[in-house]
């Protein structure tokens, strides 16, 4: 996991956000990189977690272990709220589509099937 202390105001100074950091690839991996890397506004995803928790600012952002479809990060913020948050790699498929039926699954899982499955508070699957 990758912490950066709020020190950094700017989020989105840290290339390890967006690239894949768990490993290596043996076949094609320049190819297989690049389908892992996604560029976004980290800046604009640390206020909307905030904003989910109704805390001021985000304090602390922790680079999850990469999956080979997303990217997972772990939002801490001023009120000692953390909350998750997931972004698409480009082999995911179409970013609306997969971050839809996600959403959906979860709030299918914990509202009609009664299984503890996190709660969503918030979710965009558009570019901005």
């Amino acid at each position: 996991m990758h912490t950066i202390p709020r020190q950094s105001q700017d989020w989105n100074l840290h290339d390890e956000f967006f690239q894949f950091t768990r490993g290596c690839f043996v076949i094609d991996e320049k190819e297989q990189l690049s389908k892992r890397h996604v560029r976004f506004n980290m800046d604009e995803l640390a206020q909307e977690a905030a904003k989910a928790v109704d805390a001021k600012y985000c304090i602390k952002v922790e680079k999850c272990a990469d999956g080979m479809f997303n990217k997972a990060y772990i939002f801490t913020h001023d009120n000692d709220k953390q909350v998750i948050g997931k972004v698409p790699n480009p082999n995911a498929g179409i970013p609306h589509y997969t971050t839809a039926s996600e959403v959906a699954t979860l709030d299918f899982m914990r509202n009609v099937l009664k299984t503890p499955a996190p709660k969503v508070y918030s979710w965009n699957s558009r570019k901005r």
